[in-house]
């Protein structure tokens, strides 16, 4: 079922835009549940533990199951900072996080610098007129903006050709 999954949904969406992924997962996940509601009904079906204990701490009243649910993630949590902060496996991915956070804030403070902007307009100029060439490469198609004295527009055009371009 997995290999099929993946050969029929999720290899189409490889390369594409994230939010295609992200869709075709929550079409699945509301494509399993309407199977398992049909076959299984929707009833709720109890497995019984046996842990019927409850525990009283002051005023709060608490099931064993839960306190032991509460333990497990408390632990989990833990284990998860010491191998962050302690493996080199973790260090890593801290580092590339701290690095892409440095990233953004960088950017940030350069867009809202002297001349940030226009030079964030000029880099989307230069994405337009590439991925112009890749579609005369690849088409006949001729566009143009229909204000070329409006600056705003030209870039809108241009984000909607880049955005349509990386999602092929």
């Amino acid at each position: 079922l997995g290999l099929l999954v993946e050969t029929l949904a999720y290899r189409p969406v490889r390369n594409a835009n994230h939010i295609n992924a992200f869709i075709v997962a929550l079409g699945l996940t509301m494509m399993v549940e309407g199977i398992n509601l049909q076959l299984f009904g929707h009833e709720q079906v109890v497995i019984p533990t046996g842990l019927s204990r409850v525990f009283r701490f002051g005023g709060i009243t608490m099931p064993e199951l839960r306190l032991y649910v509460i333990i497990a993630a408390i632990v989990l949590v833990a284990a998860m900072m010491l191998f962050v902060e302690r493996t080199k496996t973790g260090q890593a991915i801290r580092a590339v996080a701290e690095a892409t956070a440095d990233s953004i804030r960088l950017v940030a403070e350069s867009i809202q610098a002297k001349g940030g902007m226009q030079a964030v307009q000029l880099k989307v100029a230069e994405n337009y007129i590439e991925q112009f060439g890749k579609l005369a490469k690849t088409t006949n198609t001729m566009i143009l903006p229909s204000n070329l004295a409006d600056v705003s527009s030209i870039i809108a055009t241009a984000m909607n050709v880049i955005k349509q371009e990386n999602t092929k």
